[in-house]
């Protein structure tokens, strides 16, 4: 089981990744190339625990202006503002959603900054009463599985920070409130700002203040929950799943009702049915003949944004070009798809090879639903080759639209 790589030090992060971020002729279309070429995990190998990626996830997601390319040749600087902001937003959401009836809380709540008043040793803890939703109970046990190979995230204080984040959020945003997928969304989040965290500025020897606040070890939960915001608002609409309320009926005229088609179904059907298509006309025969229904593989791939399908340090670098890109992120993700289909095209399309006794020639069977099935559904990504390396093999997944191989026939039966 892997625990959580040691951190680096806090002269690292302040002397070689802010600086790198922020200064030396950096603008912001510089700072996404260097993010999107790979070249934030040169120096570190392929590693869960990259030094400086939170900064430049903060960097990306908390800017308060979209698209990006408008502000390609503006030179980076800490949202600091922006930051205070999420971070006093939190904290007051903390008070007001986990105060006991009493007016007190549990042992175990802590806000940075403040004097909590605890609750009397004589009053008994009851997660009825107490908690006003049922969140704790619903998320605990899917986090509890998550990344089950990496020890950090069995700590009870980690699962404690995770639960709290995404109880807060759910209450925030009743209308989707918790589904399952954001159990595997906020815990790489959560690990990198983790990471990048420094001690508070007294304990740190010449620490710059505003470095020391933005990479706050006290508030790694309180950023973690405004990334996860972040990222939630690009992909909110894949884990909506109430119908809309009907508009009110015209005077005049005829009512047009279409059947409800929830938006990760739509976007299931569009990898499949309209990109792949496009771009693999023999796959998509192939996919379909074999009646594989898109959203068997989709819902898990575009709500946990391929968490599943990658190793988490491999997962996270997709991250890195995902949350750096100009593009946007749901049409970005649909291309993702697309190059994940044609990585394991060969798997897709055909099963072991029939050598015959009768005949020189290799009979090769077609892929069936049950062995397409088994490829979508547990990814193997492909061996990667000398002298390359997993970053430029992960990046060059971001870039769909330039992949237009030469594609060989479908196999004959």
């Amino acid at each position: 089981m892997t625990e959580r790589s040691a951190r680096p030090s806090v002269q690292l992060i302040q002397w070689e990744c802010l600086p790198s971020t922020l200064h030396d002729g950096t603008t912001l279309s510089k700072l996404r190339d260097t993010i999107s070429q790979g070249r934030l995990q040169s120096n570190h190998g392929n590693t869960v625990g990259v030094p400086g990626r939170s900064l430049a996830w903060k960097m990306f997601l908390l800017r308060s202006l979209e698209p990006l390319e408008r502000l390609s040749d503006e030179m980076p600087s800490v949202p600091i503002d922006l930051l205070r902001e999420s971070r006093k937003q939190f904290s007051e959401l903390l008070l007001e959603k986990m105060r006991a009836p009493d007016g007190s809380y549990d042992e175990s709540f802590v806000v940075p900054g403040l004097i909590i008043p605890r609750r009397s040793n004589q009053t008994p803890l009851n997660l009825e009463t107490n908690n006003p939703l049922s969140l704790h109970d619903e998320a605990s046990p899917n986090l509890a599985t998550s990344f089950p190979d990496m020890g950090y995230f069995r700590s009870d204080e980690v699962q404690h920070q995770l639960t709290n984040v995404l109880f807060l959020y759910s209450a925030m945003h009743p209308d989707i409130g918790y589904r399952q997928g954001m159990h595997e969304l906020l815990p790489p989040l959560f690990y990198a700002i983790d990471f990048d965290s420094v001690p508070e500025a007294h304990e740190v020897f010449e620490t710059d203040s505003l470095f020391a606040e933005f990479c706050s070890r006290s508030w790694v939960a309180a950023d973690s929950w405004a990334l996860f915001s972040a990222i939630m608002q690009k992909v909110f609409q894949w884990y909506e799943w109430r119908e809309p309320a009907l508009p009110p009926p015209a005077a005049l005229g005829p009512v047009n009702l279409k059947p409800y088609v929830p938006p990760i179904v739509e976007a299931c059907n569009r990898i499949q049915g309209n990109l792949l298509k496009s771009v693999d006309p023999t796959l998509y025969e192939a996919m379909q003949g074999a009646g594989i229904e898109p959203q068997i593989y989709g819902l898990q791939w575009l709500r946990l944004l391929f968490t599943r399908e990658f190793p988490m340090d491999e997962a996270m670098m997709l991250w890195d070009g995902l949350l750096a890109s100009s593009h946007p992120t749901p049409s970005l993700v649909l291309w993702l798809c697309v190059a994940m289909f044609i990585r394991i095209r060969t798997k897709l399309m055909t099963r072991l090879p029939c050598y015959s006794s009768h005949s020189p020639q290799i009979s090769v069977i077609p892929s069936d639903y049950s062995t397409q099935l088994t490829y979508l559904l547990r990814y193997q990504t492909c061996r990667i080759p000398e002298p390359y390396t997993t970053s430029f093999y992960s990046f060059d997944m971001l870039r769909p639209w330039r992949y237009r191989p030469v594609l060989p026939q479908a196999p004959h039966s």
